[in-house]
């Protein structure tokens, strides 16, 4: 009798078992509520912040650089992947670091982690081409200088 009565009790345990070690894991980065409490930053927010670095590393590119025409080249997939960046972030945080840890919760440390996963894995290169334009005629020589800038995501 106290057999059965135990069952429900030994499955419930199972499935809290179950659940704790899921947030425990890699996958407790989908379990994250996008909490704000003080030191805490949503991952919303993460992304947005490494997307305008991004953007403000593009911008020095083209500040920095005398050009006439600008193309931007994506080798491989366009933009970056999330989904992949997040996900070797959550796995190197829980299981291959030395001080592992949750993902569920996004503190100061693991947004600085989940940068550095970024700028591993998103490389952004530039060159110049330079075309030479001589103008018979005139008999000049002109030239136009092209930007290349090349976004290599998800190495």
């Amino acid at each position: 009798m106290i057999a059965s009565a135990a069952g429900p009790f030994v499955v419930v345990l199972i499935a809290f078992a179950a659940i704790a070690m899921m947030i425990a894991s890699p996958f407790g980065l989908f379990f994250s509520k996008e909490d704000t409490g003080q030191g805490v930053a949503p991952i919303s927010v993460v992304i947005r912040e490494l997307a305008e670095d991004f953007n403000a590393r593009v911008k020095e590119i083209q500040n920095t650089n005398e050009w006439d025409e600008l193309q931007v080249h994506y080798e491989g997939k366009r933009g970056n992947n999330w989904k992949d960046i997040l996900a070797v972030f959550a796995v190197k945080t829980v299981l291959f670091d030395e001080n592992a840890a949750d993902v569920v919760t996004i503190d100061a440390d693991k947004a600085e982690r989940i940068r550095a996963v970024f700028w591993d894995m998103t490389e952004l290169s530039h060159r110049i081409e330079e075309i030479e334009h001589y103008d018979e005629e005139t008999d000049t020589t002109t030239y136009t200088y092209i930007l290349h800038i090349t976004i290599l995501p998800c190495r």
